[in-house]
Protein backbone atom coordinates (compact mmCIF):
# COMPACT_ATOMS: atom_id res chain seq x y z
CA UNK A 1 0.00 0.00 0.00
CA UNK A 2 2.85 2.18 0.80
CA UNK A 3 4.79 1.66 -2.05
CA UNK A 4 1.43 2.33 -4.51
CA UNK A 5 1.20 5.82 -2.90
CA UNK A 6 5.11 6.89 -3.03
CA UNK A 7 5.07 5.39 -7.09
CA UNK A 8 0.78 6.97 -7.45
CA UNK A 9 2.97 10.41 -6.18
CA UNK A 10 6.07 10.15 -7.69
CA UNK A 11 4.21 9.88 -11.11
CA UNK A 12 2.05 12.91 -9.95
CA UNK A 13 5.03 15.06 -10.36
CA UNK A 14 7.40 13.50 -13.07
CA UNK A 15 4.85 13.71 -16.10
CA UNK A 16 3.80 17.26 -15.19
CA UNK A 17 7.66 18.53 -14.49
CA UNK A 18 8.66 16.50 -17.84
CA UNK A 19 5.95 18.22 -19.90
CA UNK A 20 6.54 21.65 -18.36
CA UNK A 21 10.22 21.40 -19.31
CA UNK A 22 9.97 20.20 -22.84
CA UNK A 23 7.22 22.84 -23.30
CA UNK A 24 9.91 25.97 -21.85
CA UNK A 25 12.18 23.72 -24.20
CA UNK A 26 10.14 24.27 -27.93
CA UNK A 27 8.61 27.74 -26.83
CA UNK A 28 12.21 29.53 -27.08
CA UNK A 29 12.52 26.95 -30.46
CA UNK A 30 9.67 27.62 -31.77
CA UNK A 31 9.73 31.34 -30.99
CA UNK A 32 12.47 31.87 -32.86
CA UNK A 33 11.22 29.78 -36.05
CA UNK A 34 7.94 32.17 -36.22
CA UNK A 35 10.22 35.10 -35.93
CA UNK A 36 12.41 33.90 -39.03
CA UNK A 37 9.85 32.78 -40.94
CA UNK A 38 7.80 35.89 -40.62
CA UNK A 39 10.47 38.34 -41.04
CA UNK A 40 13.99 38.01 -42.04
CA UNK A 41 17.69 37.05 -40.75
CA UNK A 42 18.15 40.37 -39.11
CA UNK A 43 15.05 40.16 -36.75
CA UNK A 44 15.90 36.82 -35.71
CA UNK A 45 19.61 38.19 -34.88
CA UNK A 46 17.91 40.83 -32.75
CA UNK A 47 15.87 37.84 -30.82
CA UNK A 48 19.15 36.15 -30.54
CA UNK A 49 20.97 38.88 -29.42
CA UNK A 50 18.74 39.54 -26.58
CA UNK A 51 18.77 35.76 -25.31
CA UNK A 52 21.53 36.92 -22.63
CA UNK A 53 19.04 39.40 -20.74
CA UNK A 54 16.65 36.85 -21.15
CA UNK A 55 19.32 34.49 -19.40
CA UNK A 56 19.94 36.63 -16.61
CA UNK A 57 16.30 37.09 -15.64
CA UNK A 58 15.63 33.28 -16.22
CA UNK A 59 18.35 32.64 -13.46
CA UNK A 60 17.01 34.75 -11.00
CA UNK A 61 13.40 33.08 -10.88
CA UNK A 62 15.19 29.76 -11.08
CA UNK A 63 17.06 30.73 -8.03
CA UNK A 64 14.59 32.13 -6.05
CA UNK A 65 11.66 30.06 -7.73
CA UNK A 66 13.70 26.73 -7.02
CA UNK A 67 15.53 27.49 -3.91
CA UNK A 68 12.46 29.16 -2.38
CA UNK A 69 10.21 26.08 -2.69
CA UNK A 70 13.28 23.60 -1.40
CA UNK A 71 12.58 25.74 1.96
CA UNK A 72 9.25 25.87 1.98
CA UNK A 73 8.53 21.96 0.97
CA UNK A 74 10.59 20.77 3.29
CA UNK A 75 8.68 23.07 6.22
CA UNK A 76 5.53 22.43 4.40
CA UNK A 77 6.63 18.27 5.21
CA UNK A 78 7.08 19.38 8.90
CA UNK A 79 3.83 20.93 9.13
CA UNK A 80 5.48 24.61 10.13
CA UNK A 81 3.22 26.45 7.33
CA UNK A 82 4.09 29.35 9.49
CA UNK A 83 7.66 29.20 8.03
CA UNK A 84 6.92 28.33 4.75
CA UNK A 85 4.91 31.22 4.05
CA UNK A 86 7.72 32.85 5.40
CA UNK A 87 9.97 31.37 2.33
CA UNK A 88 7.07 32.55 0.20
CA UNK A 89 7.44 35.73 1.27
CA UNK A 90 10.97 36.12 0.71
CA UNK A 91 11.36 34.93 -2.67
CA UNK A 92 8.44 37.14 -4.16
CA UNK A 93 10.24 39.87 -2.22
CA UNK A 94 13.68 39.34 -3.27
CA UNK A 95 12.03 38.65 -7.15
CA UNK A 96 10.30 42.06 -6.84
CA UNK A 97 13.81 43.29 -5.60
CA UNK A 98 15.67 42.56 -7.91
CA UNK A 99 14.27 42.57 -10.72
CA UNK A 100 13.09 45.97 -10.19
CA UNK A 101 16.60 46.78 -9.38
CA UNK A 102 17.56 45.48 -12.85
CA UNK A 103 15.35 48.10 -14.62
CA UNK A 104 16.14 51.22 -12.71
CA UNK A 105 19.63 50.64 -14.24
CA UNK A 106 18.75 49.66 -17.35
CA UNK A 107 17.05 52.93 -17.86
CA UNK A 108 19.32 55.35 -15.74
CA UNK A 109 21.61 53.61 -18.05
CA UNK A 110 20.25 53.17 -21.35
CA UNK A 111 22.70 52.63 -23.55
CA UNK A 112 25.30 49.65 -21.16
CA UNK A 113 22.85 46.33 -22.41
CA UNK A 114 22.67 47.32 -26.44
CA UNK A 115 26.14 48.16 -26.51
CA UNK A 116 27.02 45.13 -25.04
CA UNK A 117 24.59 42.54 -26.47
CA UNK A 118 24.55 44.17 -29.75
CA UNK A 119 27.93 44.94 -32.12
CA UNK A 120 25.59 45.87 -35.13
CA UNK A 121 24.77 49.69 -35.69
CA UNK A 122 22.60 48.59 -38.20
CA UNK A 123 20.40 46.54 -36.46
CA UNK A 124 20.88 48.31 -32.97
CA UNK A 125 17.27 50.49 -33.65
CA UNK A 126 15.07 47.25 -34.40
CA UNK A 127 17.74 45.84 -31.15
CA UNK A 128 16.78 49.20 -29.31
CA UNK A 129 13.01 48.56 -29.25
CA UNK A 130 12.69 44.78 -28.78
CA UNK A 131 14.95 45.46 -25.80
CA UNK A 132 12.85 47.94 -24.41
CA UNK A 133 10.17 45.74 -23.74
CA UNK A 134 11.31 42.91 -22.40
CA UNK A 135 13.11 45.29 -19.83
CA UNK A 136 10.00 46.41 -19.17
CA UNK A 137 8.35 43.06 -18.81
CA UNK A 138 11.36 41.83 -16.59
CA UNK A 139 9.86 42.56 -13.51
CA UNK A 140 6.50 41.10 -14.37
CA UNK A 141 8.25 37.70 -15.91
CA UNK A 142 10.75 36.91 -12.47
CA UNK A 143 7.94 37.63 -10.20
CA UNK A 144 5.13 35.74 -11.90
CA UNK A 145 7.99 32.74 -12.87
CA UNK A 146 9.17 33.21 -9.30
CA UNK A 147 5.66 32.34 -7.81
CA UNK A 148 4.50 29.31 -10.30
CA UNK A 149 7.95 27.70 -9.35
CA UNK A 150 5.80 27.00 -6.13
CA UNK A 151 3.28 25.89 -7.22
CA UNK A 152 4.82 21.90 -7.59
CA UNK A 153 5.81 22.45 -3.88
CA UNK A 154 2.32 23.03 -2.73
CA UNK A 155 0.81 20.06 -4.21
CA UNK A 156 0.16 21.56 -7.66
CA UNK A 157 1.94 19.91 -10.29
CA UNK A 158 -0.69 20.05 -12.69
CA UNK A 159 -1.37 23.74 -12.30
CA UNK A 160 2.38 24.77 -12.89
CA UNK A 161 2.24 22.40 -15.60
CA UNK A 162 -1.23 24.05 -17.48
CA UNK A 163 0.50 27.62 -16.33
CA UNK A 164 3.94 27.03 -18.73
CA UNK A 165 2.35 25.29 -21.27
CA UNK A 166 -0.56 27.85 -21.85
CA UNK A 167 1.37 30.56 -21.74
CA UNK A 168 4.22 29.28 -24.15
CA UNK A 169 1.08 28.05 -26.56
CA UNK A 170 -0.67 31.94 -26.39
CA UNK A 171 3.12 32.93 -26.52
CA UNK A 172 2.99 31.56 -30.45
CA UNK A 173 -0.20 32.14 -31.29
CA UNK A 174 0.78 36.40 -30.50
CA UNK A 175 3.71 36.24 -31.86
CA UNK A 176 1.71 34.85 -35.07
CA UNK A 177 -0.78 37.45 -34.27
CA UNK A 178 1.29 40.63 -33.66
CA UNK A 179 3.68 40.37 -36.39
CA UNK A 180 1.82 38.83 -39.60
CA UNK A 181 -1.50 40.81 -38.44
CA UNK A 182 -0.53 43.81 -36.64
CA UNK A 183 2.80 44.44 -38.61
CA UNK A 184 4.68 45.13 -35.20
CA UNK A 185 7.86 43.63 -36.67
CA UNK A 186 10.06 41.94 -34.20
CA UNK A 187 8.94 44.03 -31.19
CA UNK A 188 5.45 42.08 -31.88
CA UNK A 189 7.72 39.31 -30.56
CA UNK A 190 8.46 40.87 -27.01
CA UNK A 191 4.92 42.15 -27.02
CA UNK A 192 3.31 38.97 -27.19
CA UNK A 193 5.58 37.36 -24.47
CA UNK A 194 4.63 39.93 -22.29
CA UNK A 195 1.04 39.57 -22.60
CA UNK A 196 1.22 35.88 -22.63
CA UNK A 197 2.42 36.17 -19.45
CA UNK A 198 0.29 38.88 -17.41
CA UNK A 199 -2.76 37.12 -19.17
CA UNK A 200 -2.15 33.72 -17.90
CA UNK A 201 -1.17 34.84 -14.46
CA UNK A 202 -3.99 36.62 -14.01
Amino acid sequence: MFRKVVVDRFYKYLIPMFLTAFALQMSEFMDSLVVSNLLNSDALAVVNMSGAFNSVISALFSMFGIGGSICYAKYQGIADKTTARKYYSIAITCAILTSTAIVMACYCYPDVVPEMLCKSNALRPMFDSYISVQVMAAPFMCVIMTAVSFLPAAGHPIESMVFNIGFNVSNIILDVVFIKYLHMSVIGAAYATAVSLIVWAI
